[in-house]
């Protein structure tokens, strides 16, 4: 008798899914695309969830998520950021160069606090530099301990008119200066 040898070839598939893990209320995991925040997908049924200091600087750093929804899912301290480098939400420069927060933040009922944020001739400062839009919304958010000094400015101007539909915000132990 002969013996026979056969060859089985056994494939290797290696899959790389560039997406977080998230579970759902049932507890089935749930793949979303959050980029640089904590879950979430920016939708209105599914807002990024912002939980540190780090996702919250973020959301400055990427405008083309300015129209998106987040919301805040527990405290947060920035006083890690000192100067300028927080990376302030929305901007405006004139009429025809701004990019506004046109989306929503809903504070969840939380509270950042320590926002500190000192500027050599640059106005539209705080944590939200400008928000305008429509359906721009900021909500059920408390804001304690923040200060927002511009220094060298002809002129300082605070106005929260452009935020549209601000509602249940609480500032507290709030400084703004210029001079």
């Amino acid at each position: 008798m002969k013996n026979t040898i056969i060859l089985i070839p056994v494939l290797l598939f290696i899959v790389y899914i560039n997406a977080d893990y998230t579970p759902c209320a049932a507890g089935n995991p749930v793949l979303t695309d959050a980029g640089p925040y904590g879950g979430g997908d920016g939708t209105a049924e599914n807002p990024y969830q912002i939980y540190t200091a780090e996702q919250m600087n973020e959301i400055g750093a990427n405008p083309n998520d300015w129209n998106r929804n987040f919301i805040l899912m527990k405290d947060i301290d920035l006083s890690e950021y000192k100067g300028e480098t927080f990376n302030i939400i929305g901007s405006y420069t004139d009429n025809s160069n701004n990019h506004p927060f046109s989306g929503v933040f809903d504070g969840n009922n939380n509270t950042i606090k320590n926002f500190s944020y000192t500027s050599i001739g640059k106005d539209y400062i705080g944590i939200f530099g400008y928000v305008s839009g429509v359906y721009a919304h900021i909500k059920n958010l408390s804001i304690h301990q923040a200060t927002a000094s511009v220094l060298s400015l002809d002129f300082l101007e605070v106005e929260l008119s452009p935020i549209v539909a601000l509602k249940t915000v609480t500032y507290r132990e709030q400084t703004i200066s210029g001079g």
